[in-house]
């Protein structure tokens, strides 16, 4: 069980955290020469990957102490539920409102997963001019999607970073 690893068992143990990945994924944005201001990019969330239906439960548990339950949700066969923050931390301008957290696909091999904190995801007031950017670019998108007008593309994990880019924010486009 890697539940003791993952940095959620308090919200100041989670903003420490985010103190040092969020300048990662600043330096990963740089070297993708995304200019966060001219895209309008903000925070919104970071994705949680639990490696079993136990760890998802007491993660869940340690989750709400700090955190409100916005969606409890299914996904591919599996547990993904969306949690608000109570408090948003705030690193470099970029605000972290929400966790979105997930078990392993029911077929998934676990020790091929990437378990902790899996991937950032920022919201671009200017997100169909960002995707297109990615692809005039060439620059590593690992999949896109839109759900009925809430549109969202993922680069590939790429220097300990992996970004979901969004034109809204996941709690308030999935809510209970």
């Amino acid at each position: 069980m890697l539940l003791p690893y993952y940095p959620i068992h308090s919200q100041q143990q989670l903003e420490n955290y985010l103190k040092v990945y969020i300048p990662l994924v600043f330096n990963q944005l740089n070297i993708y020469g995304v200019d966060i201001k001219a895209f309008g990019i903000t925070g919104d969330h970071f994705g949680l990957q639990v490696l079993s239906a136990e760890e998802f439960d007491k993660s869940d548990t340690l989750l709400q102490t700090y955190a409100t339950l916005v969606n409890a949700g299914e996904m591919h066969n599996r547990r993904n539920n969306i949690y608000k923050l109570t408090s948003f931390p705030k690193i470099n301008d970029i605000e972290i409102q929400s966790i979105e957290m997930f078990e392993p696909k029911p077929d998934a091999d676990i020790n091929k997963l990437k378990p902790g904190i899996e991937h950032i995801a920022l919201v671009a007031q200017k997100y169909d001019e960002l995707h297109k950017f990615f692809i005039e670019k060439q620059l590593p998108i690992d999949k896109s999607a839109d759900f009925n007008g809430s549109k969202f593309f993922k680069t590939k994990f790429v220097n300990l970073v992996e970004v979901e880019f969004r034109n809204d924010y996941l709690w308030q486009a999935i809510q209970l």
